[in-house]
């Protein structure tokens, strides 16, 4: 039997979750004016100098009229992440930033008509848009949103063999660059590369032999609306409390089955948000095997209700056990509902969270049950750290800064 039997508990649950979608959700509130230049100053900025920016009555440079099209890819939106979200939130803020910026429709759209082509993910389909907007005279970005390590590469998904021919691929690049490759050409192509930290950034200039000159670093973003709404909405709608979350799609890289091996026996509910990615279905299954009846699979709830910001604040803790993170948006947002957050050490998280949360080895499924236990023993104790880590992730991290430092980077390669 591959599928455990569904409870009352866990049963269509899509009809709770579209009920909580039409919920209100309060405008984001964007800063006028925040000083953001790479990931490198993110902790160096400081509250007080957002805030005399913020309320600086200096006048600002002469901001172009740019027209700016944002595009994931055609699958985007067909099993909804954290990708599409930073797209969606990324064409939002930058809308606040006075930038005319809009997703990309490639059947309605006319590349010729905007100023910028900004691209998410690296993904082979990009590069036939670059040609085609180069032509135009369309300056392109790219926010690469990628990962390379052994580690990750061997638990991308597909057969042995596949992994095995991925891995020697990734070495072989690891000790010459210039090979050949989809990736490399599309790094090349575009005009100007923004992913999401300095170590992805270093990954591109060692793997591909992108100039240093071509990258901008821009982090990853979050807002308030994860603190909306009553914080007791999950409990009333599902009878739980206190337990484990785990967002994120249903995939070998997000590592949920080794999760699951890690916290059996655990007689704490465990509770995971998110659809199955295409292609991934057997994986599913291997969760749903292995799950015992205190694990609920509760299917994708959306990024903007407050169902999911009531989630992440009453749960007892918050598990990312990727085999890397870039980092997550789900794990910003736990950040700032100042939930317990264990975390994958493989990624770029280290340089959002440094010390404040607990980071997990992907492969270490002792280490990922001590971890767990240990957030959720000493919630309570930990409250005010928590509550720090919020502040400072909200201070230095917000989308209204992210979007102003994209404007930046637009103006600079426009020009």
């Amino acid at each position: 039997m591959l599928e455990k039997e569904r409870t009352p508990l866990d049963s269509n649950p899509l009809r709770l979750i579209h009920r909580q979608a039409r919920l209100s959700v309060k405008e984001p509130i964007v800063s006028q004016e925040i000083n953001v230049t790479t990931a490198t100053d993110v902790d160096r900025t400081t509250s007080r100098s957002c805030q005399q920016n913020h309320g600086s009555n200096e006048r600002s440079p002469r901001r172009l009229d740019l027209r700016v099209l944002l595009y994931g890819g055609s699958g985007a939106f067909q099993c909804p992440g954290g990708g599409e979200v930073q797209l969606v939130k990324t064409a939002l803020y930058l809308r606040h930033c006075g930038i005319r910026a809009k997703l990309f429709n490639p059947w309605k759209d006319k590349l010729k008509d905007a100023d910028v082509l900004h691209l998410f993910g690296t993904l082979p389909e990009h590069s036939s848009l670059v040609k085609q907007a180069r032509e135009a005279g369309v300056t392109t970005m790219l926010s690469t949103i990628a990962w390379y390590d052994v580690g990750s590469v061997w638990h991308l998904g597909g057969t042995r063999t596949q992994s095995l021919f991925q891995v020697g691929k990734f070495l072989l690049r690891a000790t010459c660059p210039t090979i050949p490759s989809w990736r490399r050409r599309l790094y090349h192509q575009v005009d100007c590369l923004l992913p999401n930290s300095i170590s992805e950034a270093k990954q591109l200039v060692k793997l591909f032999g992108v100039a240093r000159d071509k990258i901008s670093v821009i982090p990853n973003g979050v807002d308030e609306v994860s603190l909306h709404g009553d914080v007791n909405l999950f409990e009333k709608i599902y009878g739980l409390n206190k337990f484990v979350l785990v967002p994120g799609r249903i995939e070998p890289r997000k590592n949920q089955l080794t999760l699951l091996r890690a916290l059996k026996g655990l007689e704490v509910p465990v509770v995971f948000l998110g659809d199955t990615v295409p292609g991934y279905r057997y994986y599913e299954r291997e969760c749903r095997r292995l799950a015992g009846p205190e694990v609920h699979f509760l299917g994708r709830l959306n990024f903007s209700s407050d169902l999911l910001g009531s989630a992440y604040r009453s749960s007892g803790c918050v598990v990312l056990p990727g085999w890397f993170e870039t980092p997550s948006l789900a794990a910003l947002e736990a950040a700032i509902a100042e939930a317990p957050l264990v975390v994958t050490s493989r990624g770029c998280t280290q340089e959002y969270f440094g010390s404040d949360v607990r980071y997990v080895h992907p492969g270490r499924p002792r280490e990922m049950r001590e971890a767990v236990e240990s957030a959720l023993e000493n919630q309570f104790q930990e409250r005010d750290k928590r509550r720090l880590l919020s502040d400072r992730i909200l201070r230095n991290y917000h989308w209204s800064m992210v979007a102003e430092r994209c404007r930046e980077v637009y103006e600079k390669r426009v020009q």
